[in-house]
């Protein structure tokens, strides 16, 4: 496959998804559960490892404690970004507003989007331009080979312009309306 998307005469003949498309073909049963739309294209998604679950399920119960009036969060849930034909499925989305606002569609950005990265990395990384399009003013990578945090802020016209990365014992900028404290070696 990967012969194909580097090929530019072969890859313009690929099928571009749309979200409705997709959404159709998952409805349908087609499709299995474990994916995500990704620029039209249809990405498997990876099997969760234990320190993967376990970190997400830490910074989770970690977050919610915090949370303010007027704020959820979402774990493992589409965000749909329709103008780039994507609906990635980001490890923890905090958003403002109430959750019943999202019975009959997904929401299309959130204030702050994590993704922990086990092998996935350069996928992640790619989907900064979805989330920046999205106006996430909030993007981290957590990065566990590396034990690096990568963290992507104010988005433009689909780009982060600031960029900084950050070590597993440095504690975290954390995006506003938290007032929590985190270190990734706390919970590794």
């Amino acid at each position: 496959m990967s012969l194909v998307l580097e090929n530019p005469n072969l890859s313009k003949s690929l099928y571009e998804f749309t979200i409705e498309k997709y959404h159709e073909l998952s409805e349908s049963g087609l499709l299995p559960r474990n994916l995500e739309l990704v620029f039209g294209g249809i990405v498997k998604k990876v099997t969760i490892s234990p320190i993967h679950a376990i970190l997400v399920n830490s910074l989770r119960d970690s977050i919610i404690k915090e949370l303010p009036v007027g704020y959820f969060l979402r774990q493992e849930s589409p965000l749909s970004i329709e103008s780039l034909h994507s609906e990635p499925e980001p490890d923890l989305a905090i958003l403002k507003g109430k959750q019943k606002e999202f019975i009959s569609e997904h929401p299309t950005t959130a204030l702050w989007v994590i993704e922990v990265s086990n092998t996935t990395v350069d996928l992640d990384r790619v989907k900064k331009k979805i989330y920046a399009t999205a106006n996430v003013p909030v993007y981290w990578i957590i990065n566990l080979s590396t034990k690096e945090i990568e963290i992507y802020t104010n988005p433009k016209a689909g780009e982060y312009k600031e960029e900084k990365t950050y070590s597993a014992s440095d504690l975290l900028p954390i995006p506003q309306p938290l007032s929590i404290s985190i270190r990734l070696s706390d919970f590794l």
